[in-house]
């Protein structure tokens, strides 16, 4: 893990890199390292149900399922892009809805395994409608420009309702025609459902949808609430995953970008081999290969395969050489104890997310405080066009 960047708040932010070798067996993050929990601070319950070695097999598999769907929608902060031109220079919070959803998504889970399901419910909603604005955004945004994206983060002009929000993402999203109808609306429609389920625990639930009733009694967290739960969360991680994949289909082609551009190169556009591992992971193999042969020809896929092949691949000096001309720049990448090729892309893979996790979340003052100066040349620095 990279910690750092405190200086853009009074918490800090910290990002989890990783790199492994493909040695047939992909190791599953712990759900206590994954949603960055203070073990001291844990109930007792809660630890309980951390606690690997006292779990049964069926509960454990629950847990490492959910683990596994959070870790895959966590890798797609590494292929969100930022493009700078003169029209569009502003790339501060750019990314805000889809690491604000995060937030609300750890908060729920973190709610749930308190047993505090029905606080738990009541964040799933907010998740939802922030990954949807996200990719809503996004789409709106890609061939124009910015602008009404910034109008609604710092006005509050031109938010859509869900519904027009959902409608607008399933009209263009970039995979549309290369999947079949009937399977979009399929997933379109258990987004729909899942939206309305979770409404009732922002609003006025019924009997039958009422925590209290179906833990019978007061305060109470019966194991069927319990496990409802888990039944929720489930289905909609997974369906959201299902629609980046479906707004970011280069994450189904992982690209090595340390081979064509060392540490630095574009930012965002790809996945590497780990983030599309965990992805695999999490959707299964027969459904990642279903959908590379639907999307291996799309022209935004085929386009961006065929520049990445124009550049020449580096070789392990050049990499090296590339890393000491960072530590040059920036003590960060001094460390002592990072010194071989695996190690490095972990720690900059963390760098990068401290980084984009702290450049989404600053604000800008208008009275006493403003923006060290040093932070935006921080943030510019990665910011590589090609």
């Amino acid at each position: 893990m990279f910690e750092g960047f405190s200086e853009y708040g009074k918490s800090g932010f910290s990002g989890i890199g990783e790199y492994f070798e493909d040695t047939g067996t992909v190791p599953d993050t712990p759900l206590i390292e994954l949603l960055n929990l203070n073990d001291k601070n844990l109930k007792p319950f809660t630890k309980n149900l951390l606690d690997s070695n006292e779990l049964s097999e069926d509960v454990q598999s629950l847990l490492t399922e959910l683990s596994r769907g959070i870790n895959a929608l966590f890798q797609f902060q590494d292929i969100l892009d930022i493009s700078l031109d003169p029209d569009d220079s502003d790339v501060i919070n750019r990314h805000y809805p889809y690491f604000e959803s995060l937030v609300y998504l750890r908060e729920s889970v973190v709610s749930w395994l308190d047993r505090n399901v029905l606080a738990a419910l009541t964040l799933l909603r907010p998740f939802l409608e922030l990954s949807v604005l996200h990719i809503y955004w996004f789409l709106q945004c890609r061939e124009r420009n910015y602008k009404p994206y910034y109008d609604w983060l710092k006005q509050d002009k031109g938010k859509p309702s869900f519904r027009d929000a959902l409608d607008y993402v399933f009209d263009n999203v970039p995979a549309k025609v290369w999947v079949t109808e009937q399977r979009l609306q399929e997933l379109k429609q258990v987004i729909s459902n899942s939206y309305k389920t979770l409404c009732a625990y922002n609003h006025t639930p019924k009997m039958d949808e009422s925590i209290t009733a179906k833990s019978e009694g007061f305060g109470n967290v019966s194991l069927e609430v319990f496990y409802y739960y888990f039944h929720i969360v489930t289905i909609l991680l997974r369906q959201v995953v299902y629609l980046f994949i479906l707004t970011y289909p280069m994450s189904l082609f992982p690209i090595e970008k340390h081979t064509k551009w060392g540490f630095g190169g574009p930012v965002g556009l790809f996945f590497d081999k780990i983030n599309y591992t965990r992805l695999e992971t999490y959707i299964g193999s027969e459904n990642i290969t279903t959908l590379k042969q639907a999307l291996s020809s799309m022209p935004y896929v085929e386009s961006l395969i065929e520049w990445v092949d124009s550049f020449p691949t580096l070789t392990l000096e050049e990499i090296d050489a590339d890393w000491e001309r960072l530590g040059q720049d920036e003590p960060y990448f001094k460390k002592p104890d990072v010194n071989n090729l695996f190690q490095r892309l972990a720690f900059m893979k963390g760098y990068n997310r401290s980084l984009t996790w702290a450049m989404n979340y600053i604000v800008e003052h208008t009275q006493d405080v403003d923006i060290p100066n040093e932070v935006i040349e921080k943030i510019r620095k990665q910011v590589r066009n090609w």
